[in-house]
């Protein structure tokens, strides 16, 4: 059960990971078959969009400790959500695609910003024993922003694009107020003890496989992050009402992944729950090459939207465990970073082969074959270490 004084820190992590991966990047492929069908941009140009949204989130997560420095984290945080809201109003109508460029690459690039800084403010005033559950559940706000978008689409369809782009505004902006309200709650409630040297010596064999594991799975997920929508409505021909049902699936899936990843935890414990999920999360993938068969298409959705937060949750709360807390940060930090880097790779080269090939089935399959290695490399990290299962009395 939660208790009162965890649920101001969780409602900041989890506005952080709504507006910083759910709305600024998982929308925008809600949005991308409407962008085509509508003539906005072609193919090739909505689909590169979707990789740009992705170097920005590279540039944000390389630029953190910069901004850090020069704003003030209550401040980064406003200012994040700020540039979120803008880029959406600034979308809004139809214009060339170098403005629609720069917006997304700002939205990706605060996104960043957001899930870095807001979880770490949350994680900073909050107990060591209350970590595990906060650190898993705050990430479901990943889900509600693919939820919630799978929804506005269908609703909002028949006033057109334009609406779509201004109710996300909206729903960023009155995210942003919560969580500076949030911030202002917390003021001045650090727990010193958060900061204090843990005597736990960390194995960097180990630390490197974890961070490769997280890094490659966020290539793997890349064709479902950004091509999905448009696979199912345009290549499968199944029209964007179903392929926006199936984002809507997707988007519960990750609402329901914290809670699996908290779950997973305190059953088999981290490791053996990540290499878990790294597992079921490639054979999701796969899925998607049945997408004509409703229950493969579905059970894609679901479950790869439901391991991209556990995957997350799970990675942050491993580390904790393998590193020194005061060496947390840093580590945290540098997963982020090569999560980033070869997400946006990987979403640059994915989208130049689809212009290439002018199809999405080779791209789902590699990013099955990249899910593969990451759970050999998960599974490698976990050398030494038993399976543990807890049974909690009734």
């Amino acid at each position: 059960m939660l208790k009162r004084k965890e649920l101001t820190p969780l409602w900041l992590g989890i506005c952080s990971t709504f507006a910083g991966i759910g709305l600024s990047r998982l929308a925008f492929s809600s949005i991308q078959p409407e962008l085509i069908e509508q003539l906005w941009f072609s193919a090739d140009s909505a689909t590169l969009l979707g990789a740009i949204n992705l170097a920005g989130y590279l540039a944000g997560a390389v630029l953190c400790s910069w901004i850090f420095r020069t704003l003030a984290p209550r401040h980064a945080l406003p200012v994040s959500y700020l540039l979120i809201t803008l880029s959406f109003l600034l979308c809004a109508l139809p214009g060339p695609f170098y403005w629609f460029a720069l917006w997304r690459f700002i939205s990706g690039a605060s996104g960043a910003v957001l899930m870095i800084l807001g979880p770490a403010m949350a994680l900073a005033v909050t107990s060591k024993a209350s970590r595990p559950k906060l650190g898993t559940l705050m990430f479901s706000g990943i889900g509600l922003g693919a939820a919630l978008s799978g929804i506005i689409l269908p609703s909002f369809l028949s006033f057109g694009l334009t609406s779509i782009w201004l109710m996300l505004a909206v729903l960023t902006l009155v995210t942003g107020s919560l969580a500076s309200y949030c911030l202002s709650a917390l003021r001045g409630k650090e727990s010193p003890h958060n900061c204090a040297h843990s005597p736990v010596a960390h194995d960097p064999k180990r630390v490197s496989l974890i961070i490769l594991a997280y890094s490659l799975a966020a290539a793997g997920f890349v064709p479902h992050t950004l091509f999905w929508v448009d696979y199912l409505s345009r290549e499968k021909e199944l029209g964007i009402f179903i392929a926006s049902g199936q984002w809507f699936l997707f988007g519960v899936g990750a609402m329901l992944g914290s809670l699996l990843a908290y779950l997973g935890s305190q059953r088999f414990g981290c490791g053996n729950s990540l290499s878990l999920a790294f597992v079921v999360k490639s054979l999701a993938v796969l899925l998607a090459l049945l997408a004509e068969a409703p229950v493969a298409r579905g059970l894609s959705s679901t479950l790869v939207g439901a391991m991209i937060p556990c995957i997350t949750g799970l990675t942050a709360a491993r580390l904790s465990e393998v590193v020194d807390a005061s060496q947390y940060p840093k580590f945290w930090r540098r997963a982020t970073l090569s999560f980033a880097l070869t997400q946006a790779t990987a979403g640059y080269l994915l989208s130049q082969l689809y212009q290439v090939q002018g199809s999405y089935t080779s791209l789902f399959l590699i990013g099955a074959g990249l899910l593969c290695v990451s759970a050999a490399a998960a599974i490698s990290s976990q050398q030494n270490s038993p399976i543990r299962i807890r049974y909690v009395s009734k």
